[in-house]
């Protein structure tokens, strides 16, 4: 199962949670990429961090 980070509220790194995500199986002429990391761009951060647009969750799948 994926896994996908969700901002709950504004603050530090500590307002984000892991929750597993539903994958939709791969169609006729689609592939399935397993990846082994990702990141977070800083502007996401900084946004989440900032508190200045009050729509959350923020979601980040990865």
């Amino acid at each position: 199962m994926a896994q996908h980070w969700i901002a709950t509220d504004f603050g530090g790194l500590d307002v984000f949670d892991r929750e597993g995500a539903e994958v939709p199986r791969s169609g006729i002429r689609e592939v399935m990429i397993h990846v082994r990391a990702a990141g977070m761009n800083p502007a996401d951060f900084k946004h989440v961090a900032r508190g200045s647009d009050r729509s959350l969750p923020l979601i980040s799948v990865g």
